[in-house]
């Protein structure tokens, strides 16, 4: 059981440092600090920047595999699930990793660049939780105000 955990732990290990998922997610934060300062940051363009609107839906998709990545079960191999999805997602859309990570460095190297980015992608998560409740005919505003209590559930 112990050599099942080392094994696992030295997979996670593997794949972060292979496929560079640790460094993009630090990245991510870093600029979300940096650009939290009044100061505005030049950022060069990349030659092969992904346009804004389609920038938008990649990482609203991101979002959502991360949220699909956060209720697996724990025994699940959530490494090779990962991979699997944002593989996926990077083939559907034409595009690479690198062009991935070069193009949302530069839409949230500002402050303000960033929270409009960040708030379009929410208002687009949003836009597809409605149509996806609008489908199960229940709508978010109603599960919100009707939650169940805690001690009815036991």
């Amino acid at each position: 059981m112990v050599e099942k955990k080392l094994n696992y732990k030295s997979k996670i290990s593997h794949f972060l440092s292979k496929n560079g998922f640790f460094i993009y997610i630090m990245t991510i934060f870093m600029l979300l600090i940096v650009s939290s300062c009044n100061k505005t940051i030049q950022t060069e363009k990349p030659s092969d920047l992904i346009p804004y609107n389609q920038m938008i839906d990649i990482t609203t998709q991101a979002y959502i595999i991360e949220s699909m990545l956060y209720f697996l079960p724990p025994d699940s191999d959530k490494v090779t699930i990962s991979r699997s999805m944002y593989y996926n997602m990077f083939e559907e859309n034409k595009i690479s990793k690198e062009q991935y990570v070069s193009s949302i460095n530069y839409y949230l190297a500002e402050k303000k660049s960033a929270e409009k980015f960040l708030r379009a992608v929410q208002d687009k998560i949003s836009i597809q939780r409605d149509k996806y409740f609008e489908k199960l005919d229940i709508s978010y505003d109603y599960l919100t105000q009707h939650q169940p209590q805690m001690d009815t559930l036991s």
